[in-house]
């Protein structure tokens, strides 16, 4: 029996038929294993950079408003008298201070000695602030009684004025006379016993303050102080 012999061509055609198939199948693979990659979710990237939602209190606006400011007063003081030394008119000055701070509607400051013509310029300079002047006219009978706690020997009065801010000029004037002290109870005078420590003058000096705010009050139409206390 006669043995055919392997020819080169066949051996090469088989060679080319296994390559491409080797070919096909890595072509095949390589589709299969990119169809399975999964996309990045739009979606989600889109959650995460979103802002944060506000909270309550910055959705909700506030209802509450600011205070307004009361009226600036300045309260300035002037003594002509060379017996008085700032002494009596820090005490009135003093008086007219704490009592117009009982109002409600004012914003009050105590202010340096300035005289009448002072007052209205500096008021005239200002925008918004009125100055409650006040002049102290005192008149020895008996001598200095500072040091005294048992009788005040001056007679004295008052002179006082309202500049207006802007202007100066002047919303209310007026004069204002010694009196016997009668402390103030529930907005009444009472002829109660003086406290301990403190003369008569001091005290008659310190009202008549008192009722020179009452008139500043009145003029600017401010809330009256509370004396329940």
């Amino acid at each position: 029996m006669r043995k055919e012999k392997f020819q080169p061509e066949s051996a090469r055609s088989l060679m080319a038929v296994l390559v491409f198939a080797l070919i096909a199948f890595a072509i095949t693979a390589a589709s299969h294993a990119q169809s399975g990659r999964r996309l990045p979710d739009k979606r989600t990237k889109r959650v995460e950079t979103a802002p944060p939602a506000k909270s309550e209190s910055e959705t909700v606006p506030s209802t509450e408003q600011p205070r307004k400011a009361g009226i600036p007063v300045l309260v300035a003081r002037y003594s002509p008298t060379v017996t008085d030394s700032g002494y009596y008119s820090s005490i009135v000055s003093r008086g007219c201070v704490e009592r117009l701070k009982k109002s409600t509607s004012l914003s009050v400051t105590e202010g340096r000695e300035m005289n009448r013509a002072e007052a209205s310029d500096y008021a005239k300079g200002s925008s918004d602030i009125y100055v409650a002047w006040l002049e102290i006219e005192v008149n020895l009978r008996g001598g200095n009684s500072r040091s005294s706690s048992q009788a005040f020997d001056e007679d004295f009065r008052i002179r006082y004025a309202l500049y207006e801010p802007g202007t100066g000029k002047m919303k209310t004037q007026g004069v204002i006379h010694q009196r016997p002290y009668q402390p103030r109870v529930g907005g009444v005078g009472l002829p109660l016993p003086l406290p301990s420590g403190r003369s008569t003058g001091e005290y008659i000096l310190h009202q008549a303050g008192e009722d020179a705010a009452d008139r500043f009050i009145s003029a600017l139409n401010a809330a009256k102080p509370n004396d329940a206390f």
